[in-house]
């Protein structure tokens, strides 16, 4: 056999072997990608049938029987979980939303306070509203707390942890 017939069959066997090589990385990240899109937490206390598994960011779940907090409207329930600390509110019979503890001023850890139904920041004495607006302090000048999207649907609150 020819030095250049030995060249073209060698280069056909590392191009088969490149493409399949490829192909089987490109199915173990699809496979990696959908075990990640398949995560989804459970509230401590709630219940493990209240998962689901939907969508690619992880999702915080959290039965209404089991936060009395949230069963009024107006309820403010503080919540750590998979590393981000945020609050849920109660808006009205059919809505929730969920807000970042973070101040968008210089970022510290804000309180809710019950007796003014609103969140403060301890470091430099903003306030925000139940929706997150600033309502004074430095951080009128910096927007509302960061939202993360929430829903009610039937008797479960569910936030999905996005970045």
């Amino acid at each position: 056999m020819s030095d250049q017939k030995r060249a073209n069959k060698d280069d056909l066997k590392r191009r088969e072997f490149l493409t399949r090589a490829a192909a089987a990385g490109g199915a173990l990240a699809a496979a990696a990608a959908g075990g990640c899109a398949s995560v989804v937490g459970t509230a401590p206390g709630a219940s493990r049938s209240s998962q689901a598994v939907d969508s690619a960011a992880p999702r915080y779940r959290q039965p209404l029987a089991d936060a009395p907090e949230l069963q009024q409207v107006g309820g403010v329930k503080h919540v750590k979980y998979r590393g981000k600390d945020f609050f849920v509110v109660r808006k009205s019979q059919t809505e929730v939303i969920a807000l970042e503890n973070v101040c968008s001023h210089k970022k510290c850890k804000t309180k809710y306070s019950a007796d003014d139904a609103e969140f403060r920041c301890p470091c430099h004495s903003s306030g925000f509203d139940l929706n997150g607006k600033a309502l004074r302090g430095p951080a009128v000048n910096s927007g509302p707390l960061n939202q993360f999207p929430a829903e009610l649907s039937g008797n479960v609150i569910q936030v999905t942890l996005s970045s």
